[in-house]
This record gives structure tokens, C-alpha cells and sequence, in this order.
């Protein structure tokens, strides 16, 4: 696209925007007033009506303050209309106002446990915020992550900033990539797309990619718990066990399982369900999940899986599951 082509673009995106917004010439006249960006009333008509080399850039600078409109984000949503395929052959949904997204517009908190190898275990926390883009741009994305780690110079704890983008797919997931310019990082998460319907979203289990932390910084893939509402320090130690990698069999001690049966509280069909599966004393225990769940999951299940878990050797990082990830909202709002 030759620099005449983003001129009649960004004139034919303004015209859809005032027509949308039902504002007339006059009115852009007096908006522009407004913000001390003043064009006439027979230039905006030029505007509209001339070739687009008879335009000033200034003319267009202040237009676009007039109305709101950041004029570098415009270029790039141009930009970025070009080179997507036809809509027919294009599974990805970047128009923010489609139904699609409606539930995600909010602040989200995730957790994950630490990849630094001297905190091992350890939840580390942050904050997830998707803002609407004006169409056809991707879904604004931001996360501050709490790292916990101690600043060098100031020793208070480290706060990671990123930006970057949130897209659904029509195959049923939301993709986010987050960078990081300060630290040189980039985050990638994946989550199973819900379909909201008339439900807004809580929360659910998901994948992250990114480099570890810690000396030795391998590409580290792992789950991350997402979250409406900020966690307790009881729902995050049951996250913290969610977070470990389990399939058909947890993986324990013997130590770990005594300590874990005698924890206070368990629920007795489980504790039984445990025992059941214990055929004879191993230095390591396979627990089959099939002998200890319940025909329907429910709140008091997903707290005590989870906190198997935490006492379980079960490793950190995997593929998400539907079974796992329908286990979020019972931690996020026990009862529902």
C-alpha cells in the first residue's frame, strides 16, 4: 500500500467513524475546538471531497484529535486489514466487537508456579487486563507480573511489565502474546475459549510459554491458572496444586502420603477412595484418579485433588486437559 492509498484509507475510516458515531461536519468543526486542534469548516469538506495529495498531514492530525482517534493505532489497524485473509478462509477473530470477546474486556489475575530453580513450588502472581481496540486490531493486552524476585538496585520486589495482543480463535481458544522490552521476555498463553453465552467468565487452566527464570533461562512451557476475582491464600494453595502435572495416576511418597492422610478435615470418602487404592506399601504410590473421583466433580473434590497434589512429586509442567480446566471455576467460586 503506497502512501495515497493509507490517506483515502484513513479518510474512508473516518468517514464510517463519524457516520457511526452520527457526527456531522459541523460538529467535527466544534470537537475540534474542543481539543485546541482547529480546522475549518471548507477544509474538512476538502477533505472529504479532493484527492488525497491536496490533504495535509496536519489537517488529518487534527482531525483524528478532534475525534478521539489515535492516528498510529489507525495505520496499524490498516495495516493489519490488508493482511488478513478473506473472512470465508480466516478462523482467527481480531474484530474486537464481535460477540466472541464479550465477557473478556476486564482484569484478570493469573498464577503459576515459580520456573526459578531455587523456588520451586513457589506461586508466583500477576495481573491480566484485556482492553477493545478500535476494528479491525487485535484485543489490547497488558500484564504486570510480581515476580517476587528482589530489584538489584533498589532491592524491592521486581515487577515485570508486558504489552501485546489477545485473539480468539474459532477452533476454541484465546491466544495472548505478551513482550517484554525491559527484560528482553515474551509470554505466550493459550486458554480454552468458553462460550459465554449469557454466563460471564470466570476463570479456567491454560498454557504458558515462556523463558525460565533463575540462572540457566530454558524455554519452559507450564500451566497457568486465570481468575475473575483475586485468590485467597486458601484458594491459592489448592491452585498450587492444580498447577502440578498429573494424567491418569498421581505420583506420591509414602512420607508425603502419611502426611497428606493425616491432614485435617479430608472428606472420608475420599480418604477411602485413597486407601482403596493402596494395594501394598511402595516407596512411591500410583494413585489411579478413576478409584478416587466422584461421579461428579464438585467443590470439596477439586480442593482435596488439589491438595493431593501439592503433596504429591508430580512435575509442573504438560498439556491442559477439559478435565482440569473444568476444575477452575470450583476453585474460583466454591459453591457455584
Amino acid at each position: 500500500m503506497n502512501n495515497q492509498e493509507y490517506v483515502r484509507a484513513i479518510i474512508s475510516y473516518i468517514k464510517s467513524y463519524m457516520e457511526a458515531n452520527k457526527i456531522t461536519q459541523p460538529k467535527l468543526v466544534a470537537l475540534c475546538k474542543e481539543k485546541n486542534a482547529e480546522v475549518s469548516q471548507g477544509t474538512i469538506s476538502n477533505v472529504f471531497n479532493k484527492k488525497p495529495s491536496a490533504i495535509r498531514l496536519s489537517t488529518l492530525i487534527n482531525i483524528c484529535d478532534g475525534l478521539d482517534i489515535d492516528l498510529s493505532s489507525l495505520m496499524k489497524n490498516i495495516e493489519l486489514s490488508q493482511k488478513l485473509p478473506d473472512s470465508s478462509s480466516n478462523l482467527m477473530i481480531y474484530d474486537t466487537s464481535d460477540p466472541s470477546y464479550r465477557g473478556y474486556f476486564k482484569k484478570y489475575f493469573i498464577y503459576f508456579l515459580s520456573t526459578d530453580e531455587k523456588n520451586n513450588g513457589v506461586l508466583v502472581h500477576g495481573e491480566l487486563d484485556f482492553k477493545k481496540r478500535n476494528s479491525p486490531s487485535p484485543c489490547e493486552a497488558t500484564l504486570e507480573l510480581y515476580t517476587g524476585e528482589p530489584d538489584p538496585d533498589t532491592n524491592n520486589p521486581r515487577t515485570k511489565s508486558y504489552t501485546g495482543d489477545m485473539v480468539i480463535s474459532r477452533v476454541g481458544c484465546i491466544y495472548c502474546n505478551l513482550l517484554s522490552y525491559e527484560y528482553g521476555d515474551i509470554w505466550t498463553l493459550a486458554f480454552n475459549h468458553i462460550q459465554l453465552n449469557i454466563n460471564s467468565f470466570i476463570g479456567a487452566i491454560g498454557c504458558g510459554i515462556t523463558s525460565s527464570s533463575g540462572s540457566m533461562r530454558f524455554p519452559t512451557i507450564h500451566k497457568v491458572f486465570l481468575s475473575s476475582t483475586e485468590l485467597t491464600e486458601e484458594q491459592q494453595c489448592y491452585v498450587s496444586g492444580l498447577l502440578r502435572l498429573y494424567r491418569d495416576e498421581i505420583t506420591i511418597s509414602k512420607k508425603q502420603l502419611n502426611a497428606f492422610m493425616n491432614h485435617s478435615g479430608l472428606d472420608l470418602k475420599f480418604k477411602s477412595n485413597i486407601e482403596r487404592a493402596l494395594t501394598a506399601p511402595e516407596t512411591f504410590y500410583n494413585i489411579p484418579l478413576n478409584m478416587i473421583k466422584p461421579p461428579v466433580a464438585n467443590e470439596k473434590y477439586a480442593q482435596e485433588l488439589a491438595l493431593l497434589l501439592q503433596y504429591s512429586t508430580m512435575p509442573c509442567n504438560d498439556k491442559i486437559t477439559k478435565d482440569e480446566t473444568d476444575l477452575a471455576p470450583y476453585i474460583i467460586s466454591p459453591g457455584k
